[in-house]
């Protein structure tokens, strides 16, 4: 399929607002354990991420500032599923 302006808009769209470093190391591991990525394998991905994050600060304060944002990019990754879907699906092999 021949992606339009529109598509292309949407489809980069739904990355912005979620942390690049997020979707190409989740891409790259997926390709290199030889699977193909999806949603749901980057909401794991990033909710590992930020859980690692969190668990090593130790106030009380950072934990809910890095919880706050692994809040924030689970909810960008479910609202922009179709459009991260379509992303993805680009990388299949």
């Amino acid at each position: 399929k021949i992606l339009t302006g529109s598509d292309k808009h949407a489809l980069f769209g739904a990355m912005h607002g979620l942390d690049q470093d997020h979707i190409t190391t989740y891409i790259n591991k997926s390709v290199v354990h030889g699977e193909s990525p999806t949603v749901e394998g980057l909401a794991k991905h990033v909710q590992m991420r930020h859980q690692k994050a969190i668990d090593s600060v130790k106030t009380e304060k950072a934990k809910a500032q890095k919880t706050t944002a692994m809040q924030g990019d689970l909810a960008h990754i479910k609202q922009n599923k179709k459009q991260l879907a379509a992303l993805l699906q680009m990388h299949q092999h």
